[in-house]
């Protein structure tokens, strides 16, 4: 039996005899690494990063099977041919900003979802920016998360020096960050927020309390709100978010009663139903839009044609 040393000995060898041997060959090879402890796992990694490499991403079939014949794209050649586009709001030789869409993970919740971060990785491999070599001593990722569905500026480092800048930049907040939302209720003036803020890891919810409980783990959250647009009973508001907790906007402006329209964890469920009805309304409308860095550099990115759809049903209303 083979245990977890011969597995990462076999790792580099596997990756270059893939192209050359086919995956005929090389499964039996890679089943019997697989016996030692831990080897599956090591196995199943090498076998992740391999089709990253290659711009393929293995998707889930309508039966749940994990990789069939039309189970896996190859997003590389999609983004060379034209088929496929990724929406670049920004690029350098360091860094890259996306318009991240609503229901697009910004990471893998598991190993066969295909996420922003893979989508990125096939770019820059379709642009030749990303080479076997390349990839096997530093791998693109992003630097900042958005929930699902949550749309807006997505950051990834395309070079170790631009992933380090950017995460320290997020890290100590010297890049400050907006966000657009739409919610219930007329606004007419700028707010602070302060309070506290803890997740539930059952339910994946946030609580948040205007002064701090004597029990349990709760964290200090700072929310900044300016109304943009206001009309029939709704407000759109841009928000500075000060500190970033999970679900805080959301949690934090539905706790002064502004739920923000489509948000079915901290919402109304009656203007959800509203809005899904007769503007097709299915997520929480927010939006990552502004970041703002020291030097004054701003990068933008439009909100999505839900936010147009909304308005113009309040418009009638």
């Amino acid at each position: 039996m083979r245990g977890v040393r011969a597995v990462e000995q076999q790792e580099q060898r596997l990756c270059g005899r893939w192209e050359h041997e086919g995956p005929d060959r090389l499964r039996g090879r890679r089943a019997r690494a697989a016996r030692g402890y831990r080897g599956r796992r090591n196995v199943r990694r090498q076998r992740e990063n391999r089709d990253d490499l290659r711009g393929k991403a293995r998707v889930r079939t309508p039966h749940g099977r994990g990789e069939g014949r039309k189970g896996r794209k190859v997003l590389s050649r999609e983004f060379t041919s034209g088929k496929r586009k990724l929406p670049v709001v920004y690029e350098d030789k360091d860094v890259i900003f996306i318009n991240k869409p609503t229901g697009m993970l910004s990471q893998k919740a598991k190993p066969e979802d295909i996420s922003a971060n893979e989508y990125i990785l096939a770019y820059l491999i379709a642009k030749g920016e990303l080479t076997e070599s390349s990839f096997r001593t530093f791998r693109p990722s992003i630097c900042n998360r958005l929930d699902r569905n949550t749309s807006g500026l997505l950051a990834a480092g395309k070079t170790l020096k631009g992933l380090q800048e950017m995460a320290k930049a997020l890290k100590e907040r010297s890049v400050q960050k907006y966000y657009r939302c739409i919610v219930k209720g007329t606004v007419k003036e700028a707010s602070y927020l302060k309070g506290y803020l803890q997740k539930d890891e059952s339910s994946n919810q946030a609580l948040i309390r205007r002064t701090k409980p004597s029990e349990g783990e709760w964290l200090p959250i700072e929310t900044e709100y300016k109304p943009i647009r206001c009309m029939g009973g709704y407000t759109e508001f841009e928000v500075h978010l000060m500190t970033g907790r999970s679900h805080q906007i959301r949690a934090h402006l539905a706790s002064i009663g502004h739920p923000i329209i489509g948000d079915y964890k901290y919402g109304d469920s009656g203007v959800n139903v509203y809005f899904k009805k007769n503007a097709r309304i299915t997520s929480q409308l927010l939006h990552a839009s502004r970041f703002v860095f020291e030097d004054g550099r701003e990068i933008t990115a439009p909100c999505g044609a839900e936010f147009e759809r909304a308005w113009n049903v309040i418009e009638n209303l």
